[in-house]
């Protein structure tokens, strides 16, 4: 046998995570912090600093005061300035793939999460319709 016939996963050769792909995801994380600090702005700008929405879970309700608004721009904050010691991290190719499969759908969630408690707020301090 010839030693030519290496299997595909001997292939695969950890990178380091830097590079475009980093910058990338960095960036995206970045735009989605700063358009829910945008969106969190533009909220307490409109409605009384006493608006709550309520929140019902199990047949018990409880009020969520304006600062939840913070919570994702907090946590992509965090998510962006961790990704910063991942760069120089070796990530196979399948990985590389699947963590960008999993990081663009990530935050567009917080996003669009973020969109939906601003229009309850904004709803709740009556600056929309009911």
């Amino acid at each position: 046998m010839s030693n030519n016939m290496d299997s595909s996963e001997d292939n695969v050769r950890p990178v380091p995570l830097g590079g475009k792909t980093a910058r990338r995801l960095r960036l995206l994380t970045l735009i989605g912090a700063l358009l829910d600090i945008l969106i969190a702005i533009a909220v307490v700008t409109q409605v009384p600093l006493s608006t709550t929405i309520s929140y019902t879970r199990i047949s018990s309700e409880s009020q969520v005061p304006l600062f939840g608004l913070l919570a994702a721009p907090v946590l992509l904050s965090a998510l962006w300035w961790q990704t910063r010691s991942a760069e120089r991290q070796p990530l196979p190719d399948k990985e590389r793939v699947l963590l960008i499969a999993i990081s663009v759908p990530f935050l567009g969630f917080f996003t669009i999460g973020q969109l939906f408690m601003a229009r309850d707020y904004l709803i709740a301090g009556g600056v929309l319709p009911a």
